[in-house]
């Protein structure tokens, strides 16, 4: 799961509107993208678009993202829930 879940109009959703079930129904596209100190980027891609085509998401519903940081590098992925 990320750390944060939004709709694919950018707004957020509310705990109280996440249908677990539903979620677990939906195909799932996440892509990473590994920076050095946090901006340079050195491998990967976390693209929306990437998330989508790993997950062969075609209608994306939801929007979420995840990150790790262990200094000097950080991890930023793009997880995409949809049909």
């Amino acid at each position: 799961m990320s750390k944060n879940l939004r709709y694919a109009d950018n707004r957020p959703v509310g705990v109280e509107n996440i249908k677990f079930k539903e979620l677990q129904k939906m195909k799932k596209g996440k892509a990473c993208g590994y920076n050095l100190l946090y901006v340079l980027p050195v491998f990967g891609n976390s693209s929306l678009i990437t998330s989508a085509e790993n997950g062969e998401v075609n209608n994306v519903k939801l929007i979420g993202e995840t990150g790790f940081w262990t200094f000097p590098f950080s991890r930023t992925c793009t997880v995409v829930y949809g049909d």
